[in-house]
């Protein structure tokens, strides 16, 4: 699926081949994915997880939608549904995505905005010439009322 979107060249696709290879094999590497469907069909996933070395990052790593399913609300559903969970896993943490500058890219940074994520960055020519890489996050909250519900082998107490 992420293939036919043609939002991601032939060497991103192979990193995205190795960590659905390590979702499935090795667990412990963290990986966390969610899809939408429509029946049995796949038409869109995201794969997020913790950002090693910090107490509360998490990042979004791949987002990918059909393109015949791009505008349905699919993406922001996705989105939402790591929302919901690191919020149900944690007091506080702080969601983070990079993405390009292309315009094939819009749709997604405009998403981001929508749902709330606050640019930090751009660091310019960082893929190509002429392609920056744009820094969004989002400070979350815990939707219960503990202010740690986190059950993870991980040590939080690196900020302590």
């Amino acid at each position: 699926m992420a293939r036919e979107t043609g939002a991601f060249r032939g060497d991103e696709l192979y990193v995205l081949e190795g960590v659905l290879y390590d979702y499935l094999h090795f667990p412990e590497e963290g990986y966390v994915i969610f899809d939408e469907c429509i029946g049995d069909r796949v038409v869109g996933f995201i794969v997020f997880g913790r950002t090693p070395l910090t107490a509360y990052g998490w990042d979004i790593y791949w987002l990918a939608v059909e393109n015949d399913c791009q505008g349905n609300g699919y993406g922001k559903r996705l989105v939402q549904k790591v929302v919901d969970y690191i919020q149900l896993q944690m007091g506080k943490a702080v969601l983070r995505v990079e993405t390009s500058s292309q315009n094939m890219y819009a749709h997604a940074r405009n998403l981001y905005t929508k749902m709330g994520f606050k640019q930090a960055g751009v660091i310019h020519d960082f893929y190509c010439e002429g392609d920056d890489n744009i820094i969004y996050y989002k400070e979350l909250v815990s939707k219960s009322n503990s202010p740690f519900n986190y059950d993870d082998k991980q040590d939080l107490s690196i900020c302590q």
